[in-house]
């Protein structure tokens, strides 16, 4: 089991390595920043991670995840990703700081999050279909709610993105940083609902007269279907 884990965001310590699994201690210490340390791991190891569980903070962690691989779901057999019953799961801790866990574990202060990976890929990760279904990563939604905020469509912010980027073969296959047609339309649509809300629309008449003549069925014809008088 090999992972790209030298992150320039993060300094990574691994603690144990064996053939299926990896500890490893790092700096991420709050939960915005394991979100970030996920976002590196998934563009580095071309891997999408599902939320398994999200435990509550007790008196050890003040922050807990688990995580599995994307094609390790039930949800998506036979569905949208392929099922492939990757058995490949992290799961993340963050250890809460006070003198009495320092005394313990004096590493806490600095690297207050433990990371155990275990199991692998029992699929490709580097192939063009594979690659395809990862899910588009955060950094690149950001980008694209920029094209979209300077008045761009879904073709020209995909089109923007692809001159602006310069991928190689490998990286127009890459959905995490190269989305489809259908993810760009869909990140547009989620970028429309944050910033405009939902499209609700009302008719208001000034003259009951005219509101009420709009607003009635049309009268019947001989043929059975209505006609608008001008």
């Amino acid at each position: 089991m090999k992972f790209d884990l030298n992150f320039a965001e993060f300094t990574n310590v691994i603690v144990k390595e064996e053939a299926e699994v990896i500890c490893l201690r790092t700096n991420a210490k709050s939960e915005h920043d394991v979100d970030c340390w996920k976002q590196v791991f998934c563009r580095k190891n071309s891997t999408t991670l599902n939320i398994k569980r999200t435990l509550r903070a007790n008196i050890r962690y003040m922050f807990r995840q688990r995580l599995f691989c994307l094609h390790g779901d039930r949800r998506h057999k036979g569905k949208i990703k392929t099922y492939s019953g990757c058995g490949l799961t992290v799961d993340i801790k963050i250890k809460i700081v006070t003198r009495n866990t320092i005394k313990k574990d004096p590493e806490v202060k600095l690297y207050p999050c433990i990371i155990v990976i275990e199991g692998s890929h029992n699929h490709t990760t580097c192939s063009a279909s594979a690659l395809r279904e990862l899910r588009v990563l955060l950094d690149t939604k950001q980008e694209f709610f920029t094209y979209f905020e300077e008045g761009l469509t879904t073709a020209q912010a995909s089109r923007r993105h692809n001159e602006k980027q310069d991928f190689n073969f490998c990286d127009m296959a890459n959905n995490s940083t190269n989305p489809s047609m259908k993810s760009v339309a869909y990140i547009r649509d989620c970028w429309l609902e944050e910033h405009h809300g939902t499209f609700q629309f009302q008719f208001q008449f000034s003259d009951p007269d005219i509101a009420r003549l709009l607003l009635s069925p049309l009268p019947p014809t001989p043929c059975g279907r209505g006609v608008m008088v001008a």
